[in-house]
């Protein structure tokens, strides 16, 4: 993998060098001069790569309804090209960087776009939004720190992102525990993580499922969610942390060493997954429907879905509730929010014949209409309008095969993996479908925190970090699981951290710093 990530490094300063964007602008503004209208008499299809389904069954290649209605209204057709989630990174960049099979529009790899575009690749998005996107002019408008995001450090928008701004605190990775374990168990919910570590070991060794064998799961879930407790971020998709105006690489700071110490006992007494690391969602999903874990984390409308299924086939009793993550050392409790935008881009590459139309096509997406089907689905099927607002039908609430909402909406094409407006609405109502879950967003509300910013770098920026930071984090995911199950003494976690240093650790953080500087700077002017 070290040798494909050189390769995929050279090619990538390769293109910068041999491309510009003057060439793909002409020809852009050729365009825009001769065309008057989106959609043309004939039927226009534009080819779309991204992740496949997050509801699997569901292929987006199955003439989902929401885009058979879309593909009505627009005159334009997508013609999905999918790959599993699991292999779409690695796959896409490749053939984006070596101009094999480009696409029409493509959801970026790896996060950022900025490379790509700076290559030529992706092409500026910002003078099609200006002259054709309303939709997506007014969405800036109401989310102005998610257009600062978009933009890269050379002032161009090479991809647009889902917007999750207006739903923060509703969704929200959340720590669920079953509360008929507890009280078979005459425990109270835990608080410090003391408590934690005393109720993960009565879950461990007193059989709360009642089968008479110890198959119990205490936590099934990464013990980064943790982290929190040691005053650190680990689960909020960055590496860093901003402390005072400074910004730290959270896996080299001081506190880091307490938490391993906390993890790794939690793995060698087994109040952990001993798999920790390869635990997909349906893994988790299988054991909680199994009856066996006492506490995971994971998106509440998951959770609901699962207890639904845990209580249909293995024990009619079982509930989970939602409780609040351990206290920290100064009884503080802290939760990470989510990005105010998701990191999946997508952008339109030099390939594209009808750059216009696909940006009309995006725009369309952010109209009202467009977060209608994005979010809801169909009308009358998946929701219904009262008083002027959408509501979810008994169709999604309560799907006889047993789904979570968002599952169902993606039978239908809703929730894509592309760029939607995410609807504070919706979660408001998936959260009242149970009485442990409604009043979840106030609980937790006051403990949230703000995680870094996804923020994207400038050329000379963007070259540096390709080369330092692979290799920075490789090293560090590999070490990090070390510590956790014992194979590295934390002895060395000074060496570690030298190690780190030398890799230049240090010049990777200046230019967080810098982007992060730049990053207040234009969201306070």
């Amino acid at each position: 993998m070290k040798k494909n990530k050189i390769i995929i490094f050279l090619l990538i300063i390769i293109l910068m060098l041999s491309c510009g964007h003057e060439k793909n602008n002409k020809t852009i503004s050729s365009q825009i001069k001769g065309t008057e209208k989106f959609i043309s008499k004939e039927l226009v299809t534009l080819v779309w790569a991204t992740h496949e389904n997050y509801y699997e069954s569901a292929s987006l290649n199955n003439n989902l309804e929401v885009w058979n209605e879309i593909q009505r209204k627009t005159n334009v057709k997508i013609k999905w090209d999918v790959l599993p989630s699991s292999q779409y990174d690695y796959e896409m960049q490749m053939r984006l960087i070596t101009n094999n099979n480009l696409l029409d529009l493509v959801v970026v790899p790896n996060y950022d776009p900025t490379p790509y575009g700076q290559a030529g690749i992706l092409i500026p998005l910002e003078g099609l939004i200006e002259k054709y996107a309303p939709n997506i002019k007014k969405v800036f408008l109401k989310y102005p720190s998610s257009k600062e995001l978009m933009t890269s450090a050379d002032g161009h928008i090479y991809g647009l992102s889902s917007i999750i701004e207006g739903s923060m605190d509703t969704l929200q990775p959340t720590f669920a525990i079953r509360k008929d374990w507890l009280q078979k168990l005459h425990l109270n919910e835990p608080e410090s993580i003391e408590d934690w570590v005393k109720v993960l070991k009565a879950f461990r060794d007193k059989d709360p499922n009642g089968n008479g064998i110890n198959d119990e799961v205490p936590f099934c879930s990464n013990p980064f969610y943790f982290s929190e407790a040691f005053g650190l971020q680990l689960m909020s998709g960055s590496d860093y942390i901003v402390k005072n105006g400074q910004v730290k690489y959270q896996w080299a700071e001081p506190n880091m060493k307490e938490f391993l110490i906390f993890a790794n006992k939690l793995y060698k007494e087994r109040l952990i997954d001993e798999n920790y690391l390869g635990l997909t969602r349906q893994i988790i999903k299988s054991k909680v429907i199994n009856n066996k874990v006492g506490v995971f984390v994971t998106y509440p409308d998951w959770i609901i879905s699962w207890q639904k299924k845990l209580q249909l086939t293995n024990c009619n009793e079982a509930t989970y509730i939602p409780i609040l993550p351990p206290k920290g050392l100064n009884a503080e409790r802290t939760l990470d929010t989510t990005n105010i935008i998701d990191k999946r881009f997508s952008g339109i590459t030099k390939k594209c014949k009808n750059p216009i139309i696909a940006i009309k096509f995006l725009d369309y997406l952010w109209s009202n209409e467009g977060q209608r089907y994005m979010a809801w689905g169909i009308e009358n099927k998946t929701y219904i309008i009262e008083n002027g607002i959408p509501k979810f039908t008994k169709y999604v609430i309560y799907n006889k095969d047993g789904l979570g909402v968002s599952d169902v909406l993606r039978t239908v094409g809703a929730w894509p993996t592309i760029p939607w407006v995410q609807q504070r609405e919706q979660y408001i109502q998936m959260l009242s479908i149970l009485p442990n879950f409604e009043n979840y967003h106030i609980m937790i509300k006051p403990i949230l925190k703000e995680p870094f910013p996804m923020l994207l770098a400038n050329k000379n920026e963007q070259e540096k970090l390709i080369k330092i930071e692979t290799d920075i984090t490789n090293y560090k995911n590999c070490i990090i699981n070390e510590f956790i199950i014992g194979k590295e003494p934390i002895n060395n976690f000074d060496k570690y951290i030298n190690i780190l240093n030398n890799m230049g650790l240090k010049e990777v953080i200046s230019i967080k710093q810098a982007q992060y500087d730049r990053y207040i700077k234009s969201i306070n002017k």
